[in-house]
């Protein structure tokens, strides 16, 4: 089954014509309006849309969707997810991953000790950062940073869902 991930979010109302502000989790920004269709999480169930359209407002963008003709319509909308399905996405270059494949994998350093598993990767503007969790045997959680560079990353391993780090 195809997983969705999302891909960035509605923000609130604009205007009153049935606008919203969008926000885009993509690299670069203006590539979640080139992913079609989108799927929408509201009220619990997600829901195939396809943009009637999306301008530049003040150099941010602004989205109309179908059936939402007025400001109350669009402000139901507001902050709901936008997700497309992982076939959408272009084929990540040689050693690029998409951060929503890194999810989940085991991080284990050069001494083969178990660091945890990525839960979240972030942005610091200087490089992307991995949340490793660990759970130890009380069931206690404990969390680190480990900067996701090149001379800190060892090897990133799919199949076997293990990302090897240089790392203590």
């Amino acid at each position: 089954m195809d997983k969705l991930i999302i891909v960035g979010r509605l923000g609130r109302a604009h205007g009153v014509r049935g606008w919203l502000h969008l926000n885009s989790y993509t690299t670069p920004k203006e590539n979640l309006q080139h992913l079609r269709p989108w799927q929408i999480e509201k009220d619990g169930r997600w829901q195939v849309i396809e943009p009637e359209a999306i301008l530049q407002h003040c150099q941010k963008p602004i989205v109309k969707l179908p059936h939402c003709d007025d400001r109350d319509a669009a402000a139901c909308f507001t902050n709901c997810p936008i997700a497309i399905l992982r076939s959408q996405l272009p084929k990540p270059d040689i050693n690029e991953y998409y951060w929503s494949d890194l999810e989940g994998l085991t991080v284990i350093n050069r001494n083969n000790i178990k660091l945890g598993k990525i839960i979240n990767l972030f942005s610091t503007g200087a490089n992307d950062v991995m949340t490793v969790e660990e759970i130890d045997e009380l069931g206690k959680k404990q969390q680190r940073l480990i900067p996701y560079i090149k001379h800190v990353i060892d090897e990133v391993n799919l199949q076997e869902k293990v990302i090897r780090v240089d790392w203590d």
